[in-house]
């Protein structure tokens, strides 16, 4: 199974030539909002831990790291969106012609 898509992969950018940067952008930006979501469990159980030991400054330490890691997790799915849209688009064209 694995082999067969690694050939549906190949053939496919036999075909049409992407740009290297908009597909390294689209691995790039999934791989990394993958990891950060994985962190946004971290940072929540770390504030009720936080706030159940009446800890404030580490509560309002770990509510800015969510804070950051939710940004960074929507921006890393919108470049991944933003690289999938440009590279569909520019696939579509070449296959049409």
């Amino acid at each position: 199974m694995f082999k067969d898509n690694i050939k549906i992969i190949s053939d496919f950018f036999k075909l049409v030539k992407g740009s290297k940067l908009w597909i390294t952008l689209l691995f790039l930006g999934s791989i990394l909002a993958h990891l950060s979501s994985l962190l946004i469990p971290v940072f929540t159980s770390n504030i009720v831990y936080y706030v159940t030991d009446m800890n404030a400054s580490a509560t309002y330490f770990n509510i800015l790291w969510l804070l950051l890691t939710y940004i960074a997790y929507n921006f890393f799915w919108y470049l991944n969106y933003v690289s999938y849209s440009y590279n569909f688009k520019y696939s579509y064209r070449k296959l049409r012609e």
